[in-house]
């Protein structure tokens, strides 16, 4: 554990200087006097010394995670220099205050985008229903995959892990292949990366099931996710609010039938990857404001995030696994 210390004056016991130290208080005060850190510093020791005095160290805060003690003095240093103090940390001061300003105005802009998160909801606008896809797993296709899927795993070259990643990479490129007319047209795979990875995986995970339409719903959810749900997930985020789960199912939509859908296939672990931390939503702009949000969201975004009406629910909900269990058990 660390600390956050401060100097202060013994003549008029104002905080001088804020530092920090995983050592002892008074080896850091011998350190501060034999070689001061700023010429300020040096003239303000000189003083005292000249007075026959010495700095008072005192902990500000003690027990600092060591991971956390570099952000424990930034924010030490704002906070004293916002109350008025004379604080000799030069560099220190403009850093904390520049990094206190940016927090500021991340908080200004996530309650801009709850704002107009919460606008949308109460206006009725939410999470449009999946709409049916013209696509159907291919025999062919479904022969390989499945065969793929349930083959035997032989351990003797490789490690059952390193094989079930070659496989579902295979399986990947067979699915895609076989998908690719019914997917949005896109420049490139890497447009779709995160929607098309949940649903291969949940189809991945489907194949243990002999049927080929459990397959063929979580790839025709791509262009859902793609078109409908990542602009909602962008903005949930940006708002600050739960952007995967039950509790973004809950928020983004009072439809039942809607919200299971979208837990299953939030549900869905990949072997290959993570679901990025921050979601899709390319339509958003974080760092335009509230002002800048709106406008940007009005021309790119409120069609797919309005989009309550015109679609009737495919049955793929029947299609999906009761329960989206994890891939390695």
């Amino acid at each position: 554990m660390a600390i956050v210390y401060g100097l202060f004056d013994p003549r008029t016991d104002a905080l001088r200087y804020i530092g920090r130290t995983t050592g002892t208080l008074a080896a850091r005060l011998a350190g501060h006097r034999g070689h001061p850190p700023s010429p300020a510093m040096r003239r303000w020791l000189d003083d005292l010394r000249a007075a026959g005095l010495v700095p008072r160290i005192t902990p500000l805060r003690d027990n600092v995670p060591a991971e956390e003690l570099a952000d424990a003095e930034l924010t030490a240093i704002a906070e004293h220099a916002l109350a008025g103090a004379d604080l000799l940390n030069e560099a220190g001061v403009a850093t904390a205050l520049c990094a206190l300003r940016e927090q500021r105005r991340a908080a200004q802009r996530t309650a801009g985008w709850r704002r107009l998160a919460e606008e949308l909801r109460s206006a009725g606008a939410g999470l449009a229903a999946p709409w049916p896809v013209d696509y159907a797993l291919s025999p062919k296709t479904w022969d390989v995959v499945h065969t793929l899927a349930t083959r035997p795993v032989d351990s003797s070259r490789y490690s059952e892990e390193v094989q079930r990643t070659f496989r579902y990479s295979e399986i990947c490129d067979w699915l895609l292949r076989d998908a690719r007319p019914a997917l949005p047209p896109v420049h490139h795979d890497a447009d779709l990366h995160e929607e098309i990875n949940t649903c291969v995986a949940g189809a991945y995970e489907a194949l243990t099931a002999p049927t080929p339409d459990a397959v063929a719903a979580y790839i025709s959810a791509v262009p859902w996710l793609r078109i409908v749900v990542a602009p909602w997930r962008g903005l949930a985020q940006y708002a600050g609010l739960p952007h995967e789960g039950s509790e973004f199912a809950s928020w983004v939509t009072g439809d039942p039938s809607i919200q299971e859908q979208l837990i299953r296939l939030d549900a869905v672990a990949s072997p290959l990857a993570k679901r990025p931390t921050r979601p899709r939503g390319d339509e958003l702009d974080p760092g335009g404001g509230a002002g800048r949000a709106r406008g940007r969201l009005r021309r790119a975004a409120l069609i797919p995030l309005g989009r309550a009406a015109g679609h009737s629910t495919p049955a793929i909900g029947s299609t999906f696994p009761r329960s989206a269990s994890r891939m390695y058990r």
